[in-house]
């Protein structure tokens, strides 16, 4: 069933390909996607290579993003990310990418890794998150931007909060955002964004999402 409304964009990757219109796929050597029973695969099959999906709309004023997803073939060693940036990169090496995000939410299939990390162009430091019992199965990641803060959920529970740095930021998310290390596979389900100045356009099945903002917002302080 599509859906679509004024300030909403939403994909649930139930087309065979992925629309590029809306999407931009970066890669490193051997990184690379594929659709596969309604899900997207990021794939990055070693160190050496890396992948990225981004939104290629800038994402100005308040905005929420909430993606579902599945982090457990990301390598248990490896650091994935959802957030924002300041463009549309590349892989590269660490800490190069580093002065690109703006926000830092780690994804990856251990208790330690759905913690936040503030990244205002400097090297990231854990600013706000918990230890948990996080299981290596399907869950959903929310940014709020409001104002001049970004609040991380995790599942629907408020995670902590980092500076919105930049008035104009770009989505991304990614198993491996480096060449010099981690590696892994991420399987998105789906992802909605969610502002004033979004551009509306949405194709989501019937019953695929699971969990949206009208649940989380409960959590929100």
């Amino acid at each position: 069933v599509p859906l679509s409304a004024a300030g909403s964009f939403g994909d649930d990757f139930d087309s065979p390909k992925l629309n590029t219109d809306v999407w931009e796929i970066t890669k490193a050597g051997k990184g690379g996607h594929s659709i596969q029973d309604g899900q997207l695969l990021l794939e990055s099959p070693g160190v050496p290579d890396g992948v990225i999906l981004y939104f290629k709309q800038k994402l100005e004023g308040d905005v929420t993003v909430e993606c579902k997803m599945d982090p457990s073939k990301v390598d248990p060693g490896t650091l994935g990310t959802v957030g924002f940036t300041d463009g549309i990169f590349a892989p590269e090496p660490s800490p190069a990418f580093w002065v690109h995000w703006l926000a830092h939410f780690n994804v990856g299939p251990t208790a330690a890794t759905p913690f936040v990390d503030d990244y205002p162009g400097k090297g990231g430091f854990p600013k706000a998150g918990e230890t948990f019992n996080f299981q290596a199965e399907p869950h959903v990641w929310t940014l709020v931007v409001k104002g001049g803060k970004v609040t991380y959920f995790f599942d629907g529970k408020k995670m902590g909060e980092s500076d919105a740095v930049n008035a104009i930021r770009y989505f991304h998310t990614t198993p491996d955002t480096y060449t010099s290390h981690y590696f892994g596979t991420l399987a998105v389900d789906y992802v909605e964004i969610t502002g004033d100045k979004v551009k509306p356009s949405a194709v989501f099945s019937a019953g695929k999402l699971t969990l949206t903002w009208g649940t989380v917002k409960k959590n929100f302080r």
